[in-house]
């Protein structure tokens, strides 16, 4: 039996068809939208995280997207008769591409799945704490001012979820859209101590 060659689907092409169409569940957002995926980086549908690396690029939104490490997954798989169609395909990093489920999905389970898997950026930060009081106490040598920033961290930012958090900063252009979707410990270090200092000054 002859073999049949696979569609070879762009990255942005599978990215842009999400990105225009509805998702009925969710008051007429995108698909994209539902997801909380961002067209101007790439980024895994499920877990959020961009797969460029260069933040500094001159490279446009497509071409990143197309030179990006995410992997296309048919959500009703090719193997048990799913189409190889754009309708079918979603963009996942390699870690969640591996655990994506084997069976046959309808697009409202495979959305359902993907914002069921952790946000990249609560991993990261979790993981970040470290690198978090390395640059506190480069930022704030003095004891009285780092104890003070900390009395207003925990007080404005700690009850907040880490991607919300990356969503205000990034709001307030203390952090680039890229460093907001793949924050370190330090990047949010700077960005809090920088909003601090901003509404510092403000009162």
């Amino acid at each position: 039996m002859k073999k049949v060659k696979r569609k070879d689907f762009k990255n942005f092409e599978v990215a842009f068809y999400w990105g225009e169409t509805p998702y009925f569940r969710d008051n007429g957002m995108s698909v994209l939208e539902s997801l909380d995926i961002h067209i101007e980086y790439p980024q895994c549908f499920a877990c959020g995280k961009s797969k460029f690396i260069d933040s500094k690029t001159s490279m446009s939104h497509i071409s990143m997207w197309n030179a990006s490490k995410l992997e296309k997954h048919h959500f009703d798989p090719l193997s048990l008769g799913g189409e190889d169609e754009i309708h079918n395909i979603v963009l996942l990093c390699k870690k969640c591409h591996s655990e994506a489920p084997m069976s046959r999905l309808t697009l409202e389970e495979i959305i359902i799945w993907c914002k069921s898997k952790p946000s990249h950026i609560e991993e990261e930060w979790a993981n970040s704490v470290a690198g978090f009081y390395r640059m506190l106490e480069n930022k704030f040598e003095n004891e009285q001012e780092r104890n003070a920033f900390m009395e207003w961290f925990v007080k404005n930012i700690s009850p907040i979820e880490p991607k919300e958090m990356c969503k205000i900063l990034t709001s307030e252009q203390l952090v680039s859209s890229y460093f907001g979707m793949n924050p370190t410990g330090e990047t949010i270090a700077y960005a809090c101590a920088k909003l601090y200092e901003k509404e510092n000054v403000q009162g």
